[in-house]
């Protein structure tokens, strides 16, 4: 058996195996024996056609059958003959074979890249941290009492600062009516639409016409008369807990304010500290790869894009949306240079761990386990938590975890670094430069697993699935398969509008994507595993969905108003029956006009969560 190693790329190979005559022989009649049971042809009983007949009708089939079977008995042999580790199954590229003669085949697969480490010993480095005063502590405070806040249904009249559900119908001059049902708003003074609602009340309807200004933010509305036909289906009050003593011990076992202080003090020191490691990691990260030059492989590439594809399908469940209209093709092209990034980061620090020979010991893993065991308060014994961990392949996991903390730690101890303490408006500037960057920063999707080569059984080669002369294109990139859709969750189905946004055109006919979640067993050589080495993207709060199913009265939802923009209410048809009275959706429901009112406007993202609120 000749071997003959042709390199297409850094990470990229092409094996040409010359197969000796009698083993093409064996394998013809292997695959002969496995079609002939199943061939049906006219003037032959089953499995008693002629082999000529057979070989004739059945070439393409025939031929392929046997460049498998060689593959599969070969591959891994004629590899290991030239000290080669793929990371991915072979893909057949092209088959010459024929009874009676030598038989030549070509696969191609995947290899991992060959990384050249930069400097990374001696680094400059600035860890921005938050300072926690009592400012900060203040705001923290105030956060958790609207967080605790009671809403109380009002039977007098609407006031200002109450928060009202209504149904409008809007009606612009010239224009066609616009219906919203069941949107919430916060009534304030000094707006027109909002001066017409005080002191109706519930069940109460009310028509009316307002003239929008001239300069109204409002463009659609802006000059014109407006018919607004409005039914009000529950009207609430809030009462915010005063911060005493009380408090503290609503809020937890705290004896006293002071004590809740110090407790939140503590906390927020630590979560700023645990923030600022991350963001120098992450700083850490970007460096070293700035500084470095290397390929990653396409198929790598693509199982993050997978990745990708399940979180973002996850989201679109939660929201509501139908994922299926989603253009999966420009999202994983918007996705691409994050990917890249992402992979690149995993071999990176594969690299960086294995140059440095850092291992994680069963003793270590061990206490991660026992760690997770106190934090979540199960009752199973540590035996059966680790065998489970281990079924699932969870110990892996937390490996590869510790590995790249124990890299970064590495680095950190050569390093000269600067602590930079931000106060409240420099930290929220550093937080405002980083929502400006390119969403989808990448997060690396393997560690520093100490790991080489790959396990070509468990990642197609991404190549050709048919065989194809050595002239034609290879390496078509495989859609994702969605084997399970993710459990949808209701609610927050406006909220995700920019998300949708961000994943490319909505397609009304697009192919639903299909993301490979087939079982993959370990990999063995090659695939870096898991790396929690960059900070994960914060999530952000959604506002609820304005169409949500009208709840029971009651406790209103926590509202919370991003900033720079107030939602605005939804039209209500002028027969549109009683609604049923229920408590309102998370948002701080607040009009920014009468005008503004009348439109059905996407909810904004709200703000970012505090330290706090994560």
């Amino acid at each position: 058996m000749q071997v003959t190693l042709i390199h297409n790329s850094d990470t990229r190979k092409t094996l040409e195996i010359v197969f000796p005559a009698p083993l093409v022989d064996t394998a013809f009649k292997a695959a002969l024996e496995k079609i002939t049971p199943r061939v049906k042809m006219p003037g032959f009983r089953p499995g008693k056609a002629p082999k000529s007949v057979l070989i004739s009708r059945y070439k393409s089939e025939i031929a392929r059958e046997v460049a498998e079977k060689l593959i599969e008995s070969h591959f891994q042999g004629a590899v290991d003959a030239i000290d080669l580790h793929p990371i991915t199954r072979p893909a057949l590229e092209s088959a010459e074979l024929r009874e009676g003669v030598d038989g030549t085949v070509k696969v191609q697969f995947d290899v991992a890249p060959e990384v050249k480490l930069p400097e990374y010993k001696g680094l400059v480095l600035i860890k921005k941290k938050r300072r926690v005063d009592d400012e900060y502590i203040a705001r923290t405070l105030e956060s958790m009492r609207e967080k605790a806040a009671r809403y109380i249904p009002v039977e007098d009249g609407a006031a200002p600062g109450h928060i009202v559900k209504l149904d409008t119908k809007i009606k612009p001059k010239g224009m066609k009516a616009r219906i919203n049902e069941n949107q919430e708003m916060r009534l304030r003074e000094g707006r027109p639409f909002d001066a017409e609602i005080m002191g109706m009340k519930v069940d109460e309807e009310k028509k009316f016409t307002l003239q929008i200004p001239e300069d109204d933010e409002n463009y659609a509305f802006a000059g014109k008369q407006v018919y607004y036909e409005v039914f009000v289906s529950d009207i609430w009050s809030e009462a915010v807990p005063e911060l005493n003593d009380e408090f503290a011990k609503d809020a937890g076992d705290y004896e006293s304010l002071q004590a809740l202080k110090d407790s939140l003090r503590k906390d927020l020191e630590e979560s700023a500290e645990k923030d600022a490691l991350v963001r120098l990691q992450s700083d850490i990260l970007d460096m070293l790869l700035d500084a470095s030059s290397f390929e990653v492989p396409s198929s790598m590439v693509n199982l993050q894009l997978d990745d990708y594809c399940r979180e973002f399908i996850e989201k679109l469940n939660q929201i509501g949306f139908d994922y299926k209209k989603i253009d999966w093709k420009n999202y994983r092209q918007s996705r691409l240079n994050d990917a890249e990034r992402a992979v690149r980061s995993g071999y990176l620090l594969q690299a960086l761990g294995n140059a440095e020979d850092i291992q994680v010991s069963d003793e270590e893993i061990d206490q991660e386990i026992r760690k997770w065991m106190e934090e979540s308060r199960t009752g199973e014994s540590f035996d059966a938590v680790r065998a489970n961990f281990e079924k699932h392949g969870a110990t892996t996991e937390i490996r590869g975890r510790v590995r790249t903390d124990k890299i970064f730690d590495m680095i950190l101890n050569s390093a000269a670094v600067t602590e930079e303490i931000l106060d409240s408006a420099a930290y929220d500037d550093l937080l405002e430069m980083e929502r400006r960057r390119k969403e989808g920063i990448a997060q690396a999707r393997f560690d520093a697993g100490g790991l080489e080569g790959g396990d070509f059984e468990e990642q197609e080669g991404g190549g050709p699935d048919a065989v194809m002369s050595a002239e034609d294109p290879v390496g078509p990139e495989a859609p994702p398969e969605a084997d399970a859709e993710p459990p949808a969750e209701e609610g927050r189905a406006a909220g995700e509008a920019a998300e949708i946004a961000e994943a490319g055109e909505v397609a009304e006919t697009a192919e639903v994507p299909e993301i490979n979640v087939e079982e993959a067993p370990p990999v063995k050589r090659g695939r870096p595993k898991k790396a929690d080495a960059a900070p994960k993207e914060e999530p952000e709060t959604e506002e609820a969905t304005p169409d949500a199913a009208p709840a029971k009265r009651g406790r209103p939802k926590k509202a919370d108003a991003p900033p720079g923009g107030e939602p605005e209410t939804e039209e209500a048809p002028p027969d549109a029956p009683p609604v049923k009275r229920g408590r309102p959706k998370k948002a701080d429901a607040e009009e920014s006009s009468g005008a503004d009112a009348g439109n059905a406007e996407k909810p904004k993202r709200a703000r970012k969560k505090t330290e706090s609120e994560g």
